[in-house]
């Protein structure tokens, strides 16, 4: 319940947002308004709107669409700004859309539909003369459902026994750790790696363990355990959690798999999918497409579902057994057929040649004498065999793939596998250029009896041995899955409901979990999150509320992007904090994945310090010299580069976001200078106006070509994904002199700043001590006074003709923050060569002024060194320095 205040906070500050940029909301003109007369509440309204209109124009932006939980401002008028609202006062009201219908295929309808629930009755009165608009603000599904999950009666078993806070006082930290051993319980490590032979070759150790002990706790029925697997970026976190997925598969556990969006969700059912296929496509190499999917169902937003899951999706599976189990295309009509047909296909053909007789007979009374090509019974049988081993075949294969193998029993299975061999058999045999239609109709009208095996028959023989085998199946077939009370195809939503009880793995996201509270179906054992670090603690109760779950696995990295949180309140309150992040503080055990496949050393260093206290490793692939591609020519341009935007200026759009004129056009010339390479690139900003205007730039330029490709998203929207280089986009220009300049009140202090700068840049020096102490940049640094501040600059090189000493003005500010700016300049400075500082440090003279240093341009200076992971570092040859300070912004 700590979680409700923090909730509706958020909500409020979500909706305040929204209203403070109504501007650049969709909105729609009312067509028509009345009370709804389906309900008899008086707050429900019937609403049909015109065409939605985006003022959002920016490039990449999806369309607008209604769907229940939307909260709209329904008002006289379109409001353009906040003093709009407070014009219109009582004249507005807002509602929630409780329903959508009327737009879509075959509906007569000019609009859409809504019901909506409004918070002020609205006055009727005159209305049809009004001009009323719908103002889409945001949709609240999601938090209905977290308040609905709070608010349920009682709590699950798991959530009792490892989340109360009860259960947690009750354990020491060391108890904590060892909770996931069960006295009761023998460890089966090594029986479960020769249960499945497919983990230990396509895991490393630390994937291996935590897969293997994940299953082991999960056997237990003891007691509830909750897993947590830790995955920093690159360590095969979704490879690990597939094949820990497709293991509990094979052992027949009822598994609900969540994340935070249908992405994620996405991301992880395509993996275990292709597992399944894989293991298929050994089992039988000859029909590479012939899998039983039954067991995995994926439900979700159709609209952001990829077509690789589309065989395991709800809608299209209840489309495809629709047609399984329908009057005219369903597998009684299909069998029916064939049977038919391999017993009656002479009568067919003599009924076929009687009516073409009788119609070539009325032709002639009618005085036309055009006569039809005759069909030989042999042109008659292919035909027929065609039209109904397609449809078989296609049925065939849909019962397969659309349903379990604990519904349609492994020998029907097996069965079907040999159904489709023998009409393959038979077909290439009934197609051969040397069979002679009476010897094909002898085969059909004498019953044939053959025992001897097939390849060793005479070619007539075979057929015949082929005929009676498909018989033989199809009855046997037939009767047998008459037997399994398979559902109506009259009732939908048996159909639907049929889909979610056989299935043994479902995913979707950790929202959407509340739709299985309704329907019957045998309870979940165990509960899997991936990306858990992303979602909100009070999110993860929707899932964990589900009766009788048992288990948990949550996967996830704490050190990563956590939910997102509209309420600086609420995020002070730790609202956005996850249920993973909580456990971990908690002491609770993780298994991390502990080897890397993705960085460059160069690259996994920083993250890995900072983050991870130097506990991953770098796998043998990246670390191979061939790993270290260039892609582009030049000395800055090694694993990772930064480059200073010195001009940029960061600049607001409508929608109150940030975007960087200057850095859009380095983005732009970068992808040029890569263009024709085979390689992927993402561009990643944190802001959306940056990223749609940098997609609105590239416009389709880079979208046909297959080799080339270019992504352009948000930081969120990157989560796990791997491309060849990744370009980020900052935005913020970060010239804090600049900055702290402009802040200045005093134009006094403003002239002696520039004054200064003036006598500085003639060499003028003065006569006290202007040095800085600090660990890296002591010989380098300098402070001048100016009133109560002062101006910090350091001696840089440029090559200009000559390589040349400049001056460069970091900032000006306070005594009590020097220290503050020294130690990030220390930490740029400590990636300087020693030559390059000494060559720095190096003061000349002339007179009573102090000049610059010049070398000659074929001086060897290079500036940087190269980080590694090991904290040795060697000089990197930049083989000139430019006017560019690359990383003076990179910490």
């Amino acid at each position: 319940m700590a979680f409700i205040y923090p909730l509706l906070e958020d909500i409020r500050a979500e909706l305040s947002t929204k209203i403070a940029t109504i501007s650049n909301a969709p909105f729609a003109r009312v067509i028509a308004l009345q009370k709804s007369q389906a309900y008899k509440t008086s707050s429900l309204y019937d609403v049909e709107v015109d065409k939605w209109t985006n003022n959002d124009r920016r490039h990449g932006k999806e369309p607008y669409r209604p769907i229940p939980g939307d909260i709209f401002l329904i008002t006289d008028a379109k409001p353009e700004s906040m003093s709009d609202l407070q014009r219109l006062g009582g004249a507005m009201s807002f509602g929630y859309n409780t329903k959508v219908s009327g737009d879509g295929e075959g509906s007569t309808r000019t609009g859409t539909l809504l019901t909506v629930k409004v918070s002020e009755e609205l006055d009727m009165k005159d209305r049809p003369q009004k001009l009323i608009s719908v103002v889409f603000l945001i949709n609240i599904t999601t938090n209905n459902r977290i308040w609905n999950a709070m608010h349920s009666c009682g709590y699950s078993k798991i959530i009792k026994e490892v989340i109360c806070a009860n259960s947690v006082v009750r354990h020491s930290i060391h108890d904590i750790q060892v909770q996931a051993k069960c006295d009761l319980c023998p460890q089966e490590r090594n029986e479960i790696l020769a249960e499945d032979s497919n983990l230990k070759p396509n895991l490393n150790e630390s994937q291996l363990e935590a897969v293997v002990s994940s299953i082991c706790n999960i056997k237990c029925n003891h007691r509830s355990c909750m897993e947590l697997i830790w995955g920093p970026p690159g360590t095969g976190k979704t490879r690990t959690v597939s094949m820990l997925l497709f293991s509990v598969l094979r052992l027949k556990f009822r598994t609900l798999t969540c994340a935070p969006t249908n992405v994620a969700i996405t991301e992880v059912a395509s993996r275990v999918l292709k597992l399944v296929k894989e293991s298929y496509q050994t089992q039988f190499p000859n029909y590479a497409s012939f899998c039983c999917l039954g067991d995995i169902l994926l439900f979700g937003n159709v609209d952001q579902i990829a077509f690789n899951v589309e065989e395991i999706h709800l809608d299209y599976r209840v489309k495809m057994l629709v047609e399984c189990f329908g009057p005219v295309t369903g597998w009684k009509h299909c069998f029916t057929s064939m049977i038919e047909f391999l017993n009656g296909v002479v009568s067919q053909y003599q009924m076929f040649c009687r009516n073409q007789l009788m119609y070539e007979e009325q032709k002639i009374a009618e005085f036309e004498a055009s006569k039809l090509q005759s069909k030989s019974f042999l042109e008659f049988v292919r035909d027929c065999y065609r039209t109904a081993a397609s449809a078989l075949k296609r049925c065939v294969s849909l019962l397969c793939t659309h349903l379990p193998k604990r519904i349609i029993l492994e020998h029907n299975f097996q069965r079907m596998v040999s159904l489709l061999a023998l009409l393959d058999s038979f077909e290439t045999l009934l197609f051969r250029d040397r069979l002679a239609s009476e010897e094909l109709k002898d085969v059909f009208t004498n019953q044939w009896v053959v025992e001897t095996p097939a390849h060793v028959l005479p070619e007539k023989s075979t057929l015949a041995y082929i005929r009676s085998e498909c018989l033989r199946v199809l009855t046997t077939l037939f009767r047998s899955l008459d037997g399994l009370n398979l559902p109506s195809v009259t009732n939908k939503s048996s159909i639907v409901e049929f889909c979610f009880q056989a299935a043994s793995s479902i995913f979707c996201t950790a929202s959407s979990s509340y739709k299985l509270r309704s329907i019957a179906m045998e309870p979940i054992r165990l509960l899997v999150i991936d990306e858990a670090a992303q979602l909100k603690d009070c999110e993860s109760i929707v899932p964990l509320q589900l009766p009788r779950i048992k288990h948990a696995i949550l996967i996830g990295d704490e050190c990563q992007l956590p939910a997102m949180i509209s309420s600086t309140v609420s995020d002070e309150a730790g609202f956005g904090r996850s249920l993973f992040e909580r456990l971990s503080l908690l002491g609770h055990s993780k298994h991390l994945l502990s080897m890397q496949y993705r960085m460059h050393p160069s690259v996994s260093c920083f993250p890995n310090a900072k983050f991870y206290q130097n506990r991953i490793t770098d796998a043998p692939l990246v670390k191979n010299k061939s790993y270290e591609t260039r892609y582009l020519s030049g000395p800055m341009y090694g694993p990772f580069s930064f480059i200073n935007i010195s001009g940029g200026k960061e600049v607001r759009d409508d929608g109150n976001s940030l975007k960087n004129f200057v850095e859009i056009a380095v983005v732009l010339k970068l992808l040029q200078l890569l263009y024709k390479g085979k390689i992927s690139i993402g561009v990643i900003s944190p802001y959306s106006a940056q990223v749609s205007a940098i997609q609105h730039k590239l416009g389709q330029k880079y979208e046909n070509h297959g080799s080339f490709r270019v992504k352009v998203g948000t930081v969120d929207g990157f989560q796990g994904v791997e491309e060849d280089i990744i370009i980020i986009s900052t935005v913020l220009y970060s010239d804090n002199f600049r900055k702290s300049f402009s802040r200045l009140k005093s134009v006094e202090t403003k002239n002696l700043c520039l004054l200064l700068l003036s006598k500085i840049s003639s060499g003028w020096r003065p006569k006290s001590n202007v040095g800085i102490s600090s660990e890296s940049s002591s010989n380098i640094l300098r402070k001048f006074k100016v009133g109560e501040l002062y101006i910090v600059c350091s001696v840089d090189i440029v090559k200009e003709s000559w390589f040349i000493q400049a001056l460069k003005v970091w900032d000006i500010l306070p005594l009590q923050d020097i220290p503050k700016l020294v130690k990030r300049l220390d930490n740029i400075f400590r990636m300087y060569t020693e030559d390059y500082l000494s060559r720095c440090a190096v003061k000349l003279h002339g007179g009573n002024l102090e000049v610059p240093m010049r070398w000659a341009p074929s001086s060897h200076i290079v500036q940087y060194k190269s980080l590694s992971n090991s904290g040795n570092v060697e000089p990197i040859d930049d083989g000139a320095v430019d006017g560019k300070s690359y990383v003076e912004n990179s910490k």
